[in-house]
C-alpha cells in the first residue's frame, strides 16, 4: 500500500515537472485525409491542426511520427509512442489502450467498387474479393468491421489485407480486388482520382478519438486537459475547431445514404412528419433563393434557420428509430400465436408464453390460466423446467410442488388449470434459452400428445423465438441510430438536395405502401392455409396473385393439378381459362411431369408441340398468350408429381428470370403442396376420427369392466350382466345371450339378455342335461338338439323362457380341465346373419375372462375366511394370556378403521389397518405374565420388557405369508410424534401413517378402560388428554380429526 501511494505521488510530481518545463508527447499518425496527412514534409489535417492549437496554449510540444496505421499501433503498444490518432473506439482496442472521452470527428465505413459492379445490399457481396486496411476498425474489428458484419449475414467471400487506404484503392483500380473498404472522408477525397464508384452501402458510424499508451503514468491528466479543450472548442460555432473543419472540408459533398432515407419512411406517422418537414424546407429554400441578393445579415438569419431544420431532422430520426423498433405489441402477437397453436392441436386446451428476465420468470400471456395474476407472482427462472429441446411432461404440478416454495406453489396452483400433460418448447435467441412456449392437455382427458404435436409446438416456439430475435436486433439497430444522430451536425451542406426530397419521398412512400399491401396479403393467405378457411379455387388464385406481385416481371401464371392422369387448370392469370378447360390434356402432355425441381423454360411452346395431335396443339396455342420464358415448379408428393405452378414473362418484355425468382416460385410451390397435404390429412383425420368414435364407445365399457375386474371391485351378478352387454355390443349380429353355471348337480342361469331369466331360474335344470364339450361351438337350432337330453316338461319350460333362436355360439366356462358353466350368444330366428371365426375368438376370450373372475372370487372367499379365523384365534389366545386386553383389540380396530375412513384412505389400506389393530399387541405373549398383570406401577426393568412387545409382534407376523405390511404397521404403533417413543425413536412423518392412526386409537381405548392401578377416564377426559398430547405424542392433524369425530358421534 505504501509503494502504491509513493508511485501515485511520484506520478503527480513528474506531471507537474513536465508541465512546468513544457510537456513533449511522441505522436503517431498515418495517411487519412483530411483528418491527417503529410504536406511538404509537415503533418497537417483536422486532427494535427486542432491538437497543435491546444499544445500551443498549454506550452506542450508534439513530436510526430508519420507511418502506417498498423505500425503506429505496434509502436504505441511497445512504448515508442505516447499517442496515435485518428482512431475509433472498440472493445478490442480498449483492452490494450486508453482513449480520451471527447470525439474530434465522426466517420463511417463505405463500400467502393469499379463502375461495372452494381451492389444494392450487403448480400450482393457473396463471392467477391474484398480489400481493406489491416487494423482498420471498419475492416478488421470483431464488432464493427466488414468481416464481422458479413459473417453475421452468412455471406462468403475472400479478404485481402493492405497497409494503407491508398493501397486499397490502387488494388481496386488494377482489378486485384472487386470491392474496397475505406472510411467516408478518404473515399470522398480520392475516389475521383482513382475513378472508383461509391456504393450506397455504409456501416458502423463511429466517433474518432486519440488513443494513448495505458502505461504512461500521467495519461489521465493529459486526457483530462485535452477533453476540456476539445469540449470548449466544440461548443463555440466560431471556434478554431469549426474553422479548421471548414478549411479542410470545403467543397466536400456530404451525401445522405439511401438506407437512411428508407429508415426515415418506416411508418405512416413518419411520412406525415416528413411531409411537414419537406414543406418547411421548401419554404426555407424559397426564402433563401429570394433573399440571395439581400444583405449579409439576412443570409446569416437564413443559415440559422437551416441549423434549426437540422435539429428538427435529428429529433425526427430519433422518433423514427423508436417507431421502427418498438411498434410491435408483444402481448397481442403472442396471443395470436398461442390461439393458432391451440387450433392446430385441439387436444391441448391451455397454453402459455413466458420469458426469463435475468433470474426472474415472467408470463407474457396464457390461455385459460389466470395470466394477470400469474404475472404478479415473484417467479424465478430456477422454478421452471428449462429443457434443451421440446419435451412432454406428465403431471407438471407434481414436479412444481418439489421445486416451488410451499406458499408460492399453492398460489401458482390456484391460478393454473389442472393439467394432465404438457409440451414445453424452449424459446431460443442466439443459442440462449430466453423463455418457454407451453401447451397443456386438461386433467381428465383421455388424449395424449404424439410426435406430430411435439413437432407443431416446436415450430410455434421457433416463431416466438424469431419475434424475440427480431426485437433484439431492432433494439441493437435503435442503439446505432442514436449514434447516427450525432452525424447530423455535419449535414450543413444538404440544402440543394432537400429541394428534390419531396419527389423521392412520394415515390418511396408508394413503394412502401405497395410492399406493405403485398405483405398483408401474404399474411392473410398463410392464415387461410393454416386455418383451412378457404376453398381450393379461392386459395390457389390468392397464391398465384401473391406470387405475381412478388415477382412483378412475370405477367401471366397458372396452377395446375394432375388427377387420374388428366391435366386440370385450377388457377390462371393472363391466359384464357375457359378455352384451356375444354382441351383434353393429359399429365404426360405437361413438361412439369418430367421435372424434379423449379426450372426456367425458354421454349415452352416448342415443348408443348411434341407428341400432341395438331388440333390439340392449335387449341393450346390459341388459349395461351405469347411467352418469352417461364418458371415451372413441380408439386411433388412422395416422389410423384401431382401438379405444378408456372409464372410467365410476356414475349415482348426485355427482362428475364433470375435464380432468385426460381427460389421464390419454388417456395410458392411448397406452399401449394403444404395446402394439399393439409387437406389430405384433414380428410384422413375426419375418417379416422369417425372410426375411432365408433370403436371408442364399444371399448369404453370393456375397459370399465376390465378395470373393475382388475381391482375386484364388482359384484358377481353385475359382472355377468355387464359382460353380456359388452359382448352383444362387440358382436352386433348376436341378438340374445346367457351365462349359466353348475353348482353341484344343479345347473343355474345367472344372467340373460332377451330370454326370461325369472322363468329360467325356476326351471329345475340338472347338470346331466347339458351336452359338455371343452371347445367353443356354433350350434344351429340348439333347442332342437337339446330335446334328446332334456325331459319333455323341462324342455317345454325352456321353450317358453327362450326367444326363437337360429344359431348359438356356445363357449364352456372352465377351471383347469373342469367345466363349471356356459357363455352363449344367439342369433334370432329369421335373420340372415351367421357367426364368423372372429366371433368365435371373441366369445372364447369372454369365456376366459368370466372363468378367471369366477376362480379369483372363489379363492378370495376361501382365503378371506381362513385369514380372519387365524387372526381372531391369535387375538383370543392373547386375551387369555393378558386379562386386561379382552375386547381391547376389537375396539382399537373399530376406532382405527373409523379414523382411516374419515381420512379417505383406500380400501386396501383400511383392511391392513383393521388387521394390524387386531394383532398389534400379539408380542405381549413374550412378556412375563406377572409383569403384564401387575396391579402397581412397573419398574424400569419391567418397562423394558413391555417395550419389546412391538418388535416381537412384528417378528411373529413376518413369518405369516401376506402379513409383511401388517407387521410393519404393528412395529411402529408405539412411536411418538416428537421422537421419544419406542422401539426405534422415529418421529413425525418417518412413522407410517397407519401406525400413527393405531397409536391414537390404542391410547384412547386404554384410557377409557379400567386398570387395577387407576380408574377409567371418561370419554371427554380421554379426548382432552389426546388434545393435550397433540404435536408431542400424537400426529396433530390426526389427533384433531379423531377428537372431532368422536365428539360428533357422542
Amino acid at each position: 500500500m505504501i509503494v502504491v501511494r509513493k508511485l501515485a505521488i511520484l506520478s503527480i510530481i513528474l506531471f507537474f515537472i513536465g508541465y512546468s518545463f513544457g510537456l513533449t508527447l511522441r505522436v503517431g499518425t498515418y495517411e487519412n485525409p483530411p483528418l491527417s496527412f503529410e504536406k511538404d514534409g509537415e503533418v497537417v489535417g483536422i486532427f494535427p491542426d486542432v491538437l497543435n492549437h491546444i499544445a500551443k496554449s498549454e506550452g506542450w510540444k508534439f513530436e510526430y511520427t508519420y507511418t502506417t496505421q498498423d505500425e503506429a499501433i505496434e509502436k504505441l503498444k511497445s512504448g515508442e509512442l505516447d499517442v496515435v490518432f485518428p482512431l475509433g473506439k472498440s472493445e478490442e482496442r480498449e483492452r490494450f489502450f486508453r482513449f480520451n472521452d471527447e470525439p474530434l470527428f465522426y466517420n463511417w465505413g463505405v463500400v467502393y467498387t469499379k463502375s461495372d459492379l452494381n451492389l444494392k445490399n450487403f448480400l450482393d457481396l457473396e463471392g467477391e474479393r474484398i480489400g481493406g486496411m489491416r487494423t482498420d476498425i471498419y475492416y478488421d474489428d470483431e464488432t464493427y468491421g466488414i468481416k464481422s458484419l458479413l459473417k453475421k449475414f452468412g455471406v462468403k467471400c475472400s479478404f485481402h489485407d493492405y497497409k494503407t487506404y491508398r493501397e486499397v484503392f490502387e488494388a481496386l483500380r488494377s482489378g486485384e480486388i472487386d470491392v474496397g473498404i475505406v472510411n467516408r472522408t478518404f473515399g470522398d477525397f480520392h475516389s475521383k482520382e482513382y475513378k472508383l464508384k461509391k456504393t450506397g452501402l455504409i456501416f458502423s458510424p463511429r466517433g474518432l478519438f486519440l488513443m494513448f499508451n495505458k502505461d504512461n503514468p500521467i495519461v489521465d491528466e493529459i486526457i483530462s486537459i485535452l477533453d476540456d479543450h476539445i469540449s470548449k472548442l466544440k461548443k463555440k460555432s466560431d471556434s478554431f475547431y469549426y474553422a479548421t473543419i471548414d478549411k479542410y472540408m470545403a467543397g466536400m459533398k456530404v451525401e445522405i445514404p439511401g438506407w437512411i432515407r428508407r429508415i426515415l419512411i418506416g411508418s405512416i406517422l413518419i411520412i406525415i412528419v416528413l411531409i411537414l418537414l419537406v414543406l418547411i424546407l421548401r419554404k426555407l429554400v424559397q426564402v433563401k433563393t429570394a433573399e440571395l441578393v439581400k444583405k449579409r445579415e439576412e443570409t446569416l438569419k437564413l443559415y440559422d434557420n437551416i441549423k434549426k431544420t437540422d435539429k428538427l431532422l435529428q429529433d425526427f430520426i430519433s422518433l423514427t428509430s423508436k417507431m421502427i423498433f418498438m411498434e410491435m405489441d408483444e402481448r397481442k402477437f403472442m396471443d395470436q400465436v398461442l390461439n393458432t397453436a391451440l387450433k392446430l392441436i385441439p387436444k391441448a386446451r391451455y397454453g402459455s408464453v413466458s420469458v426469463f428476465e435475468g433470474e426472474n420468470w415472467r408470463f407474457v400471456t396464457a390461455l385459460e390460466h389466470d395470466v394477470e395474476k400469474l404475472r404478479k407472482l415473484p417467479l424465478k427462472r430456477s422454478y421452471a423446467i428449462v429443457p434443451e429441446r421440446t419435451i412432454v411432461v406428465d403431471r407438471i404440478n407434481e414436479r412444481n410442488k418439489n421445486v416451488f416454495p410451499k406458499d408460492l406453489f399453492e398460489e401458482f396452483r390456484k391460478l393454473s388449470k389442472p393439467v394432465k400433460e404438457t409440451i414445453i418448447s424452449p424459446i431460443r435467441v442466439s443459442g440462449e434459452t430466453v423463455g418457454l412456449f407451453t401447451m397443456d392437455i386438461p386433467e381428465g382427458s383421455v388424449e395424449n400428445f404424439d410426435d406430430s404435436d411435439v413437432e407443431t409446438a416446436e415450430n410455434f416456439a421457433r416463431i416466438v423465438s424469431a419475434f424475440y430475435m427480431i426485437r433484439k436486433y431492432a433494439q441493437e439497430l435503435q442503439e446505432k441510430n442514436r449514434e447516427l444522430i450525432a452525424v447530423n451536425e455535419e449535414l450543413k451542406a444538404t440544402n440543394e438536395e432537400l429541394s428534390t426530397t419531396n419527389e423521392e419521398i412520394e415515390r418511396l412512400y408508394t413503394d412502401l405502401e405497395n410492399t406493405m399491401n403485398k405483405f398483408q396479403d401474404f399474411i392473410t393467405l398463410m392464415s387461410q392455409m393454416h386455418m383451412m378457411e378457404s376453398n381450393e379455387e379461392y386459395f390457389l388464385n390468392e397464391v398465384l396473385d401473391t406470387a405475381l406481385d412478388i415477382v412483378p416481371k412475370a405477367k401471366y401464371g397458372s396452377i395446375s393439378l394432375f388427377e387420374d392422369g388428366r391435366w386440370r387448370f385450377v388457377a390462371l392469370r393472363g391466359h384464357r381459362m375457359e378455352a384451356l378447360k375444354d382441351i383434353p390434356l393429359k399429365k404426360e402432355d405437361s413438361i412439369a411431369s418430367t421435372l424434379d425441381r423449379a426450372t426456367i423454360v425458354r421454349d415452352l411452346m416448342e415443348w408443348n408441340r411434341r407428341g400432341k395431335p395438331p388440333e390439340v396443339f392449335k387449341a393450346l396455342s390459341e388459349a395461351t398468350l405469347p411467352i418469352k420464358s417461364s418458371i415451372i415448379a413441380p408439386l411433388k408428393l412422395e416422389d410423384e408429381v401431382v401438379g405444378f405452378i408456372s409464372l410467365d414473362i410476356p414475349e415482348d418484355q426485355d427482362e428475364d428470370f433470375t435464380e432468385r425468382d426460381v427460389e421464390i416460385v419454388d417456395k410458392f410451390a411448397n406452399i401449394v403442396l403444404t395446402f394439399y397435404t393439409l387437406r389430405i390429412r384433414e380428410k384422413e383425420l375426419k375418417e379416422k376420427t369417425k372410426e375411432l368414435e365408433e370403436s371408442f364407445e364399444r371399448f369404453r365399457k370393456a375397459l370399465t369392466v376390465v378395470a373393475k375386474v382388475a381391482v375386484m371391485e364388482i359384484e358377481e351378478t353385475t359382472f355377468f350382466n355387464e359382460m353380456l352387454d359388452l359382448a352383444l355390443e362387440l358382436i352386433p349380429k348376436a341378438d340374445y345371450g346367457s351365462i349359466s353355471i353348475f353348482e353341484g348337480d344343479e345347473w343355474k342361469f345367472v344372467a340373460t339378455r332377451g330370454h326370461d331369466l325369472n322363468i329360467l331360474q325356476k326351471i329345475p335344470l340338472k347338470r346331466r342335461y347339458a351336452v359338455v364339450e371343452n371347445r367353443v361351438r356354433i350350434i344351429d337350432r340348439i333347442l332342437e338338439e337339446d330335446k334328446h337330453t332334456f325331459p319333455e316338461d323341462v324342455m317345454k319350460m325352456m321353450e317358453k323362457a327362450s326367444k326363437p333362436i337360429k344359431s348359438t355360439l356356445l363357449a364352456p366356462l372352465m377351471i383347469g380341465e373342469e367345466i363349471f358353466g356356459f357363455f352363449a350368444l344367439d342369433i334370432a330366428d329369421g335373420k340372415n346373419a351367421i357367426f364368423s371365426e372372429h366371433d368365435v375368438e371373441m366369445v372364447d376370450k369372454f369365456a376366459k375372462i368370466i372363468s378367471g373372475f369366477h376362480v379369483v372370487r372363489m379363492y378370495q372367499k376361501s382365503q378371506g375366511k381362513f385369514f380372519k379365523n387365524v387372526i381372531l384365534a391369535l387375538v383370543k389366545a392373547l386375551e387369555n394370556y393378558d386379562i386386561y386386553t379382552k375386547g381391547h383389540s376389537e375396539r382399537v380396530a373399530a376406532y382405527s378403521t373409523m379414523l382411516a375412513e374419515k381420512m379417505g384412505m383406500n380400501k386396501n389400506n383400511i383392511k391392513m389397518i383393521y388387521w394390524a389393530s387386531l394383532v398389534h399387541d400379539m408380542g405381549k405373549i413374550f412378556v412375563p405374565r406377572n409383569i403384564l398383570n401387575k396391579p402397581g406401577k412397573l419398574t424400569k426393568e419391567e418397562f423394558e420388557y413391555i417395550k419389546e412387545h412391538p418388535k416381537k409382534s412384528a417378528e411373529i407376523l413376518m413369518e405369516v405369508e401376506r402379513m409383511e405390511d401388517v407387521a410393519r404397521i404393528v412395529m411402529y404403533h408405539h412411536e411418538r410424534w416428537d421422537g421419544k417413543g419406542y422401539p426405534y425413536g422415529l418421529k413425525e412423518n418417518d412413522i407410517p401413517i397407519e401406525s400413527r392412526i393405531i397409536a391414537i386409537a390404542d391410547s384412547y381405548d386404554a384410557m377409557i378402560s379400567e386398570r387395577p392401578y387407576r380408574r377409567a377416564f371418561t370419554k371427554e377426559e380421554a379426548l382432552r388428554e389426546i388434545e393435550r398430547c397433540s404435536g408431542t405424542q400424537f400426529d396433530p392433524d390426526l389427533a384433531r380429526i379423531f377428537v372431532k369425530l368422536m365428539r360428533k358421534r357422542r
